[in-house]
Formats: C-alpha cells, sequence, structure tokens
C-alpha cells in the first residue's frame, strides 16, 4: 500500500514535502498543484489489514480525497 501510495502521488504530480513511517505507520504529506496540503495516513491494522485516511485541504475536500483514493487503488 505504501508504494501504491507513493507511486499515485507522483502520478497524479503531488509535490512530495515529507515522508515517515515505521513498521507500524507511514504518512506521506504532500501539495497538490493548487498548493493545497494532501496527507496520507496508512496505519497497519493486523497482518493483512491497512487503514488508510486522506486528508485533502485545510478544510477537507472529499471530493479530491475519493480522487487520491482511486489512484492508490489503481497501482494496487
Amino acid at each position: 500500500l505504501w508504494q501504491a501510495t507513493r507511486s499515485a502521488a507522483a502520478k497524479l504530480q503531488l509535490n512530495v514535502m515529507e515522508e515517515s513511517g515505521d513498521g507500524l505507520t507511514a504518512i506521506l504529506k504532500a501539495r497538490s498543484a493548487d498548493d493545497k496540503p494532501i496527507t496520507v495516513r496508512l496505519e497497519r491494522v493486523t497482518d493483512r489489514n491497512t487503514e488508510m485516511r486522506i486528508r485533502a485541504g485545510q478544510i477537507d475536500d472529499e471530493s479530491r480525497a475519493r480522487k487520491i483514493q482511486e489512484a492508490i487503488r489503481a497501482e494496487l
């Protein structure tokens, strides 16, 4: 999922500002072309399940978050 997230960010031409993580969580912080902040947080729930949270913009832009989610899904 982490690799798919990074690939989707590149394909969406997001300007990645920060990547961090350990064995349980990972965070990608980026800026969109119109300079809106994007945060993707992955948290391992079990060996086979990971929770993904996407925040797009200061006031969460649900349609943009869904587009990012779809791009990540396409990379899986």
